[in-house]
């Protein structure tokens, strides 16, 4: 394969992580984890990256990570992206619905079978890999060779013991040329050397591999106690494994918090929401869109301002959105009164804003009315009645002003 292999885990299996990135990476196979990521670069796009420009994807399962959503998130990335995903099952649990049919390695009862079984899926060499397997030229232990009494010469003295004498007993070796045939058998005291120089050897590697591998563990994720819990983020690693930190545990459980609000339904006036967003996107534009319904003047704000579409809740907001709804809703201001109390807050809508002008005065109109008892003719001009100037019908005058209900004062002309 080419390219790097994801490994994706739970924090809690670290350990088991790094032995089977260090066993894969004796066998040939690039592989690449969190561990990997340069000082100074986000987690999150170095881990997307990796993804995208690796070869596949290994998921290590336990309770733990099942449970995780940055590896569950990992996944789901790495099969929309058609990497090849290979589970590996390092503590029995129930493995997410979406993986159930991918055939996984069972690493619970015999960790060197798979791992040659996921090195084989990979195309590494297992050769390399797995202690135990047995390696070419190696032979295999046969039948203990028998052994033959062998007799002193004439000259040789025979062992002397409290019963008499006792012949010695030598191993015969096949395929060995000794002359006459007859070896003296001695104990092999190098085999217990020999086990504790290899023991030695073992632990004196150990202990440098554990002070090797130390700080880049160390260095994955800072001592909880040295972190600035007040500016974390949502979805920092930190968050992961709290390890019963309370500062932690409150920061993981407000994160929890934001990611699972509905923002839509949330006021202006939440300030338990509001109070610290911890970066989270969807709380800082609603943060925002807040403070600024906060700082507007409801009573000048315009019928198409824009944040009359969300209120958030906030009284001033809610009523100018009624006013504005009902000033849209008018199809025709030429019928709507210059009094009507819809025109009391035009908002800016120069339909409301342009009102009729008003009716004439009833004195202004030019009817023609006639005065039943005299008959004559009830015409305004200017201001005056017609009747009003003709002095020489007082009564005339006066039925034409009742006529025409003009109070008696108004203009003039004798009662």
């Amino acid at each position: 394969m080419t390219g790097k292999i994801f490994i994706s885990y739970a924090r809690i299996d670290r350990a088991f992580a790094i032995k089977l990135g260090a066993d894969l990476r004796l066998a040939g196979i690039a592989i690449w984890r969190d561990a990997d990521i340069p000082p100074g670069v986000e987690w999150d796009v170095a881990a997307e990256n990796a993804i995208n420009e690796g070869a596949g994807l290994i998921v290590i399962f336990s309770p733990s990570s099942v449970k995780s959503a940055e590896v569950l998130n990992e996944v789901s990335h790495a099969m929309g992206r058609g990497k090849r995903v290979l589970p590996v099952l390092h503590i029995k649990c129930d493995l997410p619905m979406r993986l159930k049919r991918l055939q996984y390695i069972d690493f619970t009862s015999d960790y060197d079978f798979g791992l040659r079984q996921l090195v084989a899926a990979l195309g590494g060499s297992t050769a390399a890999t797995v202690p135990g397997d047995p390696v070419p030229g190696d032979q295999l232990p046969g039948p203990e060779p028998p052994t033959i009494p062998v007799l002193k010469g004439p000259g040789d003295e025979r062992d002397q013991g409290p019963w008499g004498t006792r012949e010695r007993q030598v191993t015969a070796l096949p395929r060995t040329v000794v002359e006459d045939h007859r070896v003296i058998s001695r104990p092999r005291k190098w085999i217990p050397m020999l086990v504790i120089i290899a023991a030695a050897l073992l632990v004196a590697v150990g202990l440098w591999l554990l002070q090797t591998l130390r700080p880049a563990v160390t260095n994955e994720i800072p001592s909880l106690h040295s972190i600035d819990f007040p500016k974390v983020r949502v979805g920092d690693p930190a968050l992961r494994d709290c390890k019963n930190v309370s500062r932690c545990l409150e920061r993981k459980d407000r994160s929890n918090l934001l990611v699972s609000a509905d923002w839509n339904a949330v006021r202006y006036d939440n300030r338990a929401l509001l109070s610290d967003c911890m970066g989270y996107q969807p709380c800082v534009e609603r943060t925002q869109k807040a403070a600024a319904i906060a700082a507007t003047n409801w009573a000048e704000v315009r019928f198409d301002d824009l944040k009359l579409a969300d209120c958030m809740g906030h009284p001033g907001c809610l009523r100018a959105a009624t006013q504005a709804t009902k000033l849209r809703a008018v199809g025709d201001w030429r019928r709507v009164a210059g009094d009507d109390p819809l025109r009391k807050r035009c908002m800016g809508l120069l339909p409301c804003i342009e009102r009729p002008p008003p009716p004439p005065a009833p004195h202004m109109i030019a009817a023609k009315r006639v005065n039943v008892s005299s008959g004559l003719e009830c015409t305004p001009e200017a201001r005056l009645p017609k009747c009003c100037k003709d002095s020489r019908n007082p009564k005339a005058c006066l039925d034409c002003k009742r006529t025409q209900g003009i109070l008696q004062n108004d203009y003039c002309g004798p009662n």
